[in-house]
Parts: structure tokens; C-alpha cells; sequence
């Protein structure tokens, strides 16, 4: 879990996910607590906005096993997937201030192969890496994520008297 103050994310113990944490900030500390009692004291952040500072405690059990992984492990599995994969993975990792905070975005990214195979995942990957954003999720999705019969009809494509609401 991790609490929001100054535009940096602070870490508090994963066993409050849901519960209400009041941050107290002073020019050198940032504290959590919860329901009067401290949980966190971090040293303030003036680094980087949008960073995080995390200790490995507060992590659940599973993310601190994937956390010890080193960051050429993620991207070796990814460039099972294609090569695209891997040098998005590489990219989603360099983004970040710590590497393994990337490994889920990554990881998500390797698991949409499973769903939508490995040749359109790589295309998608390729076109997210072309446009210079491989930190948006919507663009390592395949172009077309919904199955046709769901997709509504092109406007030519419908018969005259057609019905026009959607």
C-alpha cells in the first residue's frame, strides 16, 4: 500500500490496504499512521515527482519475492514473447526510479499473450514503443481488444432504417 503526499507515493505496511492513513509531513519526514498509531516514518522525498519510496516490509510476500528478481530476468521472459516485448520491458524498467516497481506493468504485458497471442502482442508493443509511450497500458493492448461481434458496426456498414441508437 502506499500513500500519496507532495506528488511522491510513501510506503505503509500492505496489511492496511483500505484503511484511512493520515500522513503528517515535516520538511525532513513524512509519517503514516493509522487510527493514532504510526506505521511509517519515511525520510521526505524531493526527488523526482511521481516517485516512490518503498520499504521492502511493507511489501506483501509475493511482491518482495518478485522484487529480489533482477530487472534482466523480466525482460528475458518478455523477449520470449517477442522482441517488442523486451525492449518495451526495457523501457517500462528504465521509466522507473526503482525497476521493480515496472514488473507488474511488465508482467501484465507478458500475460496478455496468453489471451491474445504472442504476434499481436508484439505488434502492439512495437506500435506503444513507436510512439514513445510504453508507460500507457492502452497501447500495449492489441488494436483490436474486442472480440467483432461485440464492435459496433462502421457507419456504412449498417442497413438503411437500421436502428442509429447505440
Amino acid at each position: 500500500m502506499s500513500e500519496r503526499y507532495d506528488d511522491r507515493l510513501y510506503s505503509a505496511p500492505s496489511t492496511l490496504v483500505g484503511a484511512r492513513v493520515e500522513i503528517r509531513a515535516t520538511a525532513s519526514v513524512v509519517e503514516l499512521f493509522h487510527d493514532g498509531v504510526r506505521v511509517a516514518s519515511h525520510s521526505r522525498s524531493y526527488g523526482r515527482k511521481g516517485t516512490a519510496v518503498i520499504v521492502d516490509e511493507h511489501r506483501p510476500g509475493a511482491h518482495r519475492d518478485y522484487g529480489k528478481w533482477p530487472p534482466e530476468r523480466v525482460v528475458a521472459w518478455a523477449e520470449t514473447i517477442g522482441p517488442n516485448v523486451g525492449e518495451l520491458a526495457r523501457a517500462v524498467m528504465r521509466h522507473r526510479t526503482h525497476p521493480e516497481t515496472g514488473y507488474r506493468t511488465c508482467l501484465g504485458v507478458i500475460r496478455l499473450a496468453d489471451k491474445y497471442g504472442r504476434e499481436r502482442v508484439d505488434g502492439a508493443c512495437a506500435r506503444a514503443l513507436r510512439i514513445g509511450s510504453p508507460t500507457v497500458s492502452a497501447y500495449c493492448r492489441p488494436a483490436s481488444s474486442t472480440p467483432a461481434r461485440a464492435r459496433r458496426p462502421a457507419r456504412g456498414d449498417r442497413a438503411p432504417g437500421e436502428n442509429e441508437a447505440w
